[in-house]
C-alpha cells in the first residue's frame, strides 16, 4: 500500500508540474506568435537578468548599453532612463543584476543559438526559438525544484504527507506564479537551488562523499550569484558540513572532502568576479550603488502583513506554515537551522529600501523561505494524524488558502489589480466580483 501511494503521489507531481508547463507554455505561445511579438523576458529586472545571455554570447561585450537599446520590450521611457545613468568607472554602461539567472539558462540559450545558425532564424536572442528554449529548461528546473522539494521532506516525514505539503505549499504560495508564468526571474532557480543544497546536505550527513561535497560546492556559489541574500538559506547545510567534520572520519577524507567543496564553490563566483572586473574595473563591487539595507528601521510588520505586498497578507497559508515550522524547530533539533533561515531573511527582506520588490505577485523575496514552511506544513500533516475531525478542517483550510491564491493569481495575470500598488482583500473580492465583466 505504501508503495501504491508514493507511486500515486509522484505522478500527481509530475500531472501538476506538465500542467503548469502546458499552461504557461500556452499563454506565452499566444504571445511568441503574435505580431507584437512579446517574448518571456519583460520588465525590467527581467531584463536585465537576460541582458548576460546576448552580451556574453551573441555580442561578446559586456557594454550593456547596446542591450538596452535593442531589447524589444523595454519601454522607450525606461531605454531612455537606462541609457542616462552615470556610466561605470571604465566607462560603460552597467548591469547590477547578479550573473546567476543567466549561468542557468545559458545551455539553453546556446542550444537555441545553434538552432538559429542552422536554420538561419536569426542571432539577437530575442527571436522565439531562444525565449521557448530559455522558458523550457527554466520549467526544468521549476519541476527539478519541487521534486528534491519532496526529496527533502521525505527524508523528515512520511513520503506521503511530504508530497502533500510540497503540492499544497507550492499552490498557495507566490512560487506558483514565479516557477509557471515569471520564469524570467531569478525566484524559481532559487528556489531549485536552495531545495537541491538541502538534499545535498542530506546527502552529506548520509554518505560523506567527497562528490555530494563538489556538488554542494557548486550549487551554494550559484546561490550566492543568483540572489546574494539567498546565501542565508545555507544555514542547514553549513551545520551538516560541520557535523561531517565532527565525526570520527580520517581527517584526510575530511581535508579532501573541504578542499573539493571549495574548490566546485570557486568558478560561478569567479565569472561574476570577472563580470565585474571588466565592467567597473573592480573585482569586487556593491553593483546595487546607493540601494541597500537600512538595519535600524526594519519594515517586519509590512513585509508580512501589508496590502503592498505582505507576504502573509496574499497569501495567508504561508503565515500557518511558518508556525508551524517555528513549533517543529521547538520540539526537533534538525529544524532549528530552518528557523534560523527564515528568521534572516525575514530580516533581510524587511531592512531592505524596498521591502514590497517592487512588481511583483505577492512578496516574491522570500521564494526559498518556501520551502521552510513546507517542512512547516509537513509538520501539522504528521502531527494531525490520525485525528479526523482536525484533519478534515486543516484539509478544508488548505483548500481555502489554495483556491483564494488560485483566484488572486488570475487577477493578477489578467491585470484586474495592481502588480505595483497595494491592494486590499476588498480590492481583490471586488476585482473578482465584476471579472470578466
Amino acid at each position: 500500500m505504501t508503495e501504491f501511494r508514493n507511486r500515486w503521489l509522484i505522478g500527481l507531481l509530475i500531472f501538476l508540474c506538465a500542467t503548469a508547463t502546458a499552461g504557461s507554455l500556452t499563454y506565452y505561445s499566444w504571445h511568441l506568435f503574435t505580431p507584437k511579438h512579446r517574448p518571456l523576458v519583460r520588465g525590467i529586472d527581467n531584463n536585465y537578468y537576460f541582458f548576460w545571455l546576448p552580451a556574453l554570447l551573441v555580442e561578446h561585450d559586456l557594454d550593456f548599453g547596446k542591450q538596452v537599446a535593442a531589447s524589444p520590450t523595454l519601454s522607450e521611457e525606461d531605454k531612455r532612463l537606462g541609457l542616462a545613468e552615470p556610466l561605470s568607472p571604465v566607462g560603460l554602461h552597467y548591469n547590477k543584476f547578479p550573473i546567476g539567472w543567466a549561468i542557468t539558462s545559458a545551455p539553453w540559450f546556446a542550444a537555441a543559438q545553434g538552432l538559429s545558425v542552422l536554420f538561419d532564424w536569426g542571432e539577437t536572442g530575442w527571436e522565439p526559438v531562444y525565449q521557448i528554449a530559455i522558458w523550457l529548461g527554466q520549467l526544468t528546473y521549476a519541476s527539478l525544484g519541487l521534486w528534491f522539494a519532496f526529496r527533502v521532506l521525505s527524508h523528515f516525514f512520511p513520503p506521503l504527507l511530504a508530497g502533500y505539503a510540497v503540492l499544497i505549499g507550492w499552490l498557495a504560495s507566490p512560487l506558483v506564479y514565479y516557477q509557471t508564468a515569471g520564469l524570467s526571474m531569478t525566484h524559481s532557480v532559487v528556489f531549485a537551488l536552495v531545495a537541491f543544497a538541502t538534499w545535498l546536505a542530506i546527502k552529506i550527513t548520509q554518505t560523506g562523499k567527497r562528490r555530494w561535497f563538489g556538488f554542494l560546492g557548486f550549487t551554494a556559489g550559484l546561490l550566492l550569484v543568483t540572489r546574494y541574500t539567498a546565501v542565508v538559506y545555507l544555514f542547514f547545510p553549513a551545520v551538516c558540513i560541520f557535523r561531517y567534520f565532527q565525526t570520527s572520519t580520517p581527517l584526510r577524507q575530511k581535508i579532501d572532502c573541504g578542499v573539493t567543496m571549495l574548490l566546485f564553490a570557486w568558478p560561478p563566483i569567479v565569472l561574476q568576479m570577472a563580470a565585474w572586473k571588466i565592467i567597473y574595473g573592480s573585482w569586487f563591487v556593491y553593483s546595487y550603488g546607493n540601494e541597500g539595507f537600512d538595519l535600524l528601521h526594519p519594515k517586519v510588520i509590512s513585509v508580512l502583513f501589508s496590502p503592498l505586498h505582505g507576504f502573509f497578507y496574499w497569501h495567508p497559508l504561508m503565515m500557518v506554515g511558518t508556525a508551524a515550522l517555528f513549533l517543529w524547530a521547538a520540539s526537533d533539533k534538525r529544524a532549528r537551522p530552518w528557523a534560523l533561515s527564515f528568521i534572516a531573511v525575514l530580516l533581510l527582506n524587511a531592512c531592505w529600501w524596498c521591502w514590497w520588490f517592487g512588481n511583483a505577485f505577492g512578496n516574491r523575496s522570500f521564494e526559498g523561505a518556501v520551502l521552510l514552511i513546507m517542512g512547516g506544513l509537513a509538520w501539522i500533516l504528521t502531527r494531525t494524524a490520525g485525528r479526523l475531525w482536525l484533519r478534515l478542517f486543516l484539509s478544508g483550510a488548505c483548500a481555502i488558502a489554495i483556491c483564494w491564491n488560485m483566484m488572486v493569481l488570475a487577477l493578477f495575470l489578467t491585470k484586474q489589480i495592481s502588480s505595483d500598488d497595494a491592494v486590499t482583500w476588498s480590492q481583490m473580492w471586488q476585482a473578482a466580483a465584476s471579472w470578466p465583466g
